[in-house]
This record gives structure tokens, C-alpha cells and sequence, in this order.
């Protein structure tokens, strides 16, 4: 089944020192079709950086999630909490490239229902693995950046072991220190809950990059 989004995105970058920094991110998802929304993202992770290669980042995430069609009514939304770590090299090359492999282990918890989630009740658990490859490209005089990314979302321990998979392109425009607006484009194929149904989601995604105390 073929659906078309946008997603747009506040992602805030609060740096510490050199070593320690705070991701937080809110993400609301839309059909093209009638604007209604499909998904609210809300998630925050404390980010450690080793070396210059390597990263470690530890976070939590709520998810609500309405229904899968846009023209399903009522709207409810069912909550999911999510936590999770990972893992990231990041591998200079030649002058302006850059190859980026991260790792990402999910703890979801998934309420059963609608409305807040409560642990007491019934609740489903899901432990997800994610792989990630991106190049990345930068024109330095321009303050342009340019990624293309490949993920692999594997489910483990039950069910289906295949998520989903999301191939990604996009650019980004530093306007200072401070800002930056990026624009990219998301395909992704996704497994579906009934049995032999995928979605093909094409997405569009615009995203307002803001960093407290630059480094």
C-alpha cells in the first residue's frame, strides 16, 4: 500500500563541553492527502563522545501513534515508550566526504489501547535492532551538507524479523553557528501488522536544526 507524508522537525543540540552533549527532537508526521496526523515523536538522548571517530548515546522516547490510514475517524492515539542506545563511527575520507556507521538497540514498550500509558496494564515489548550506513558530503564555502543513508530496522526474539527499511537523501543549509534547516526526502518500506500487507511510504521531511553553545 502506497501512502505519501511530510514530517516536520525540531531538533534542538544543547553541547556541554567537547565530550558530552543533549539531543532533543520533536517530530510531527502528516498524510499528504488531508494533512491529518499519522505520528508525534518526542525523544531526548545524552550523547558521549569518545574520540573523534566514535560516539556512544543513550535516550527515551514517547510515540503516539493514530491510525495507519488517513481517512480513519476517530483519531485516537496510542502511546509507545521507548528506550534505547547506540553507537556511531564516523569515518572521514578523501577531503569533504564522510562515511557514518551507527548501531541502535530499541527497548519499545507498546500500549495495548488509546489514551496514557500505564505499565499495570497489558502492553506489548519489542526489541528492535537498527543498522545504519550514511555518506555524507560538505561544501564548505557554501555551508551546505549533503547525506544519503541507508537503515535496516530488524525485529528480535518474536514475531516478523523484518521492521522495515528507509533509504534517505537530503540537504542541509547552516544559515550560522546556531541554525540550520535541513530538507530531505525518506522512502521507506514497512511491514504492516496484517499478515502480507506492506506500506511504501514516500516522505518528505523539513527540519529546523538549532544549537545552544556551539562548539
Amino acid at each position: 500500500m502506497h501512502q505519501s507524508l511530510y514530517w516536520i522537525r525540531y531538533y534542538n543540540l544543547l553541547n556541554f563541553n567537547s565530550k558530552w552533549s543533549l539531543h532533543t527532537e520533536i517530530d510531527t508526521r502528516h498524510f499528504f492527502v488531508n494533512s491529518r496526523q499519522h505520528q508525534l515523536i518526542i525523544h531526548s538522548r545524552a550523547s558521549y563522545r569518545l574520540n573523534e571517530t566514535w560516539t556512544l548515546a543513550a535516550a527515551l522516547t514517547y510515540s503516539g501513534q493514530k491510525p495507519q490510514y488517513p481517512d480513519t475517524y476517530p483519531r485516537p492515539v496510542t502511546p509507545e515508550l521507548r528506550a534505547w542506545q547506540e553507537a556511531a563511527y564516523n569515518q572521514p575520507f578523501l577531503r569533504n566526504f564522510a562515511l557514518n556507521y551507527r548501531i541502535r538497540v530499541e527497548e519499545r514498550f507498546l500500549s495495548s489501547h488509546p489514551g496514557p500509558f500505564e505499565f499495570a496494564e497489558p502492553h506489548a515489548f519489542i526489541f528492535r535492532h537498527r543498522y545504519r550506513v550514511q555518506l555524507g558530503y560538505t561544501i564548505k564555502k557554501a555551508n551546505l551538507a549533503l547525506r544519503a543513508s541507508e537503515e535496516l530496522f530488524l525485529n528480535n526474539f518474536q514475531g516478523t524479523l523484518f521492521d522495515q527499511n528507509r533509504g534517505y537523501f537530503s540537504v542541509e543549509k547552516r544559515f550560522n553557528p546556531a541554525l540550520a534547516v535541513e530538507v530531505g526526502y525518506m522512502k521507506i518500506y514497512q511491514k504492516a501488522r496484517t499478515p502480507d500487507l506492506y506500506f511504501q511510504r514516500d516522505n518528505l521531511r523539513l527540519t529546523l536544526l538549532h544549537t545552544l553553545r556551539p562548539q
